[in-house]
């Protein structure tokens, strides 16, 4: 007689079959910001030559509201790797706000600048990644006669601000070559602390320097070189309105016995 356990012909012993559990979903990691590096601006270079992508990265997320938690997730760093990168940028760039014993889900983080370039010293290389003949030739192609004076003149002394007004070039000029020297690895820069700034540029230069950052300065050596207000002021080619308030500020830093008329002035630049 039949087993009754045994079910119908065909299916003695089997067992009622039991669908896999559904695989947990994947979640697909949210994919890092992309920076060209093309594009930016002078402070995030500085930035980019102190610590990289990640730290360009993060500088533009410090917007006060953005948390470490969220800033680590982010970019997709551990806390290991976060730390060392906040190493590099906390106090010169960002600060954090926070209270003892709080959680990195409450640390905000901030910009302690804002477009305060700092002042860099190039020095050449002694082993360039092109020769010393390549690298100029590639330099007057692309910048012309006054890149490859700046390149003959960089010694590890003069600051870019000096290089510029020496050459009665831009900042944004001289900035451009010092990216394009750095990416060839053809300079390594030196950074002037604020005690450098006074000690080289003085009481006065350090005013121009707390009052206007390093285009104050730059305007400043341009104005000593020139002897003409006006003429520093084209040669910057910093926007008009706010080179007459810089000039007016940096003729009476000196006590220079110029007539300088602010209305007059802005009026002649916008002709």
């Amino acid at each position: 007689m039949p087993d009754e356990t045994s079910g119908s012909a065909g299916q003695t012993g089997a067992q009622p079959s039991i669908a896999p559990a559904a695989p947990a979903p994947v979640l697909s990691p949210v994919p890092k910001p992309k920076i060209d590096i093309t594009t930016l601006s002078p402070i995030e270079r500085s930035v980019y030559l102190d610590a990289g992508e990640n730290g360009v990265l993060l500088f533009r997320m410090a917007d006060g509201r953005t948390t470490l938690a969220d800033a680590m997730q982010k970019l997709g760093l551990d806390e290991t790797e976060m730390d060392t990168l906040l190493s590099k940028l906390s106090g010169k760039y960002l600060f954090m706000e926070t209270e003892r014993e709080v959680k990195k889900e409450e640390v905000k983080i901030e910009r302690t600048v804002k477009e305060t370039i700092p002042i860099d010293v190039p020095k050449r290389t002694s082993s360039d990644s092109m020769s010393s003949l390549a690298i100029g030739s590639e330099i007057t192609i692309r910048f012309g006669p006054s890149g490859k004076k700046i390149l003959d003149t960089i010694d590890g002394k003069l600051d870019v601000a000096q290089l510029a007004a020496d050459t009665m070039i831009t900042l944004s000029y001289v900035d451009d070559l010092m990216w394009f020297l750095s990416e060839h690895h053809a300079v390594t820069f030196t950074r002037l602390r604020i005690e450098d700034i006074k000690k080289k540029y003085g009481g006065t230069g350090m005013a121009m320097y707390n009052e206007y950052g390093r285009e104050g300065i730059y305007l400043y050596l341009l104005l000593m070189k020139t002897s003409d207000p006006m003429a520093a002021i084209r040669t910057s080619d910093i926007d008009p309105a706010k080179a007459v308030d810089m000039m007016e500020f940096i003729l009476k830093q000196i006590n220079a016995p110029v007539s300088f008329n602010k209305k007059d002035a802005l009026t002649l630049l916008k002709r």
